[in-house]
């Protein structure tokens, strides 16, 4: 068998495995080991659908509660219906820059008030939300007492 499977291979193998087969019947099938067919089948699993490993370097277990501490309510119930952590939130958008991590966390978190062009651009780009469905805040009591 060749090295490398074109696509036709590809979705073969995939829609045997989900017509019920075994890996090893698929490998028989095939030709190669059912250690490949199972390699196979995840590098597939990860093209075909990335959004359920895109939080994968997040540790979600041990940092649940994060969106709990994001004082705008959209987000962070983005945060929580994607299970998703700032570290998470941090990978998925291509954040490298530590000084612009803790800028959106400490926005996120209520720290910062002040919004840059930037922050709103990462946020858009990556809930899918408007700059409005972002911005959205309920007032806070002492705001409120202000006005």
């Amino acid at each position: 068998m060749r090295s490398k499977l074109d696509q036709e291979q590809l979705d073969h193998i995939w829609n045997l495995r989900q017509s019920g087969k075994t890996l090893g019947e698929i490998a028989e099938i095939i030709g190669v080991s059912r250690q490949n067919i199972g390699l196979i089948l995840k590098r597939e699993e990860h093209e075909r659908f990335p959004e359920l490993y895109f939080k994968s370097d997040n540790n979600f277990r041990k940092k649940k509660d994060q969106y709990k501490m994001v004082v705008y309510p959209n987000i962070a119930e983005w945060m929580r219906i994607h299970n998703i952590t700032f570290k998470g939130m941090y990978y998925y958008g291509g954040l490298t820059d530590k000084r612009m991590k803790h800028r959106i966390r400490n926005i996120l978190t209520g720290k910062y008030k002040r919004w840059r062009m930037y922050d709103l651009d990462f946020m858009t780009r990556i809930t899918g939300m408007s700059e409005s469905e972002i911005l959205f805040r309920p007032k806070d009591e002492e705001e409120e007492a202000n006005d």
